[in-house]
């Protein structure tokens, strides 16, 4: 429930980019449902717990199948999190080597393709 709680309000921090493939949202929307559906049973439990209790009648007969549920749910999450992730990651660029292109005429800093301010002393790169 304290995930629950922390989460609560936000957009999830793997939240969907413009031109993400199709997959990956069809990923997006099932991680949701299963989020939305842990979250019910979650309440679900809570309030059976607080009538069992009121009455004095809790035990864990009453509550192992929602229990069982829960678990089945967070395992699900937690697999499609990180088949997620795995896709992501698969996705995104490769970076390659930065390309020495010369050195800062002020300092003498090494100076890569694409800096346009010495990364040594700050000085302008003309380009």
């Amino acid at each position: 429930m304290q995930d629950e709680k922390r989460t609560a309000g936000r957009e999830h921090p793997e939240a969907g980019t413009a031109g993400e493939p199709a997959e990956t949202i069809e990923i997006r929307a099932g991680l949701e449902k299963l989020r939305t559906e842990r979250h019910d049973l979650l309440a679900e439990i809570g309030e059976e717990a607080v009538a069992l209790y009121a009455s004095g009648e809790i035990t864990l007969p009453g509550l192992s199948l929602k229990i069982a549920q829960l678990g089945e749910l967070q395992e699900r999450i937690e697999q499609e999190e990180a088949r997620l992730a795995a896709m992501v990651e698969a996705s995104r660029p490769k970076a390659g080597a930065p390309v020495l292109v010369g050195a800062c005429p002020a300092c003498g800093a090494a100076l890569f393709a694409g800096d346009r301010f010495c990364p040594q002393c700050g000085r302008r790169i003309s380009g």
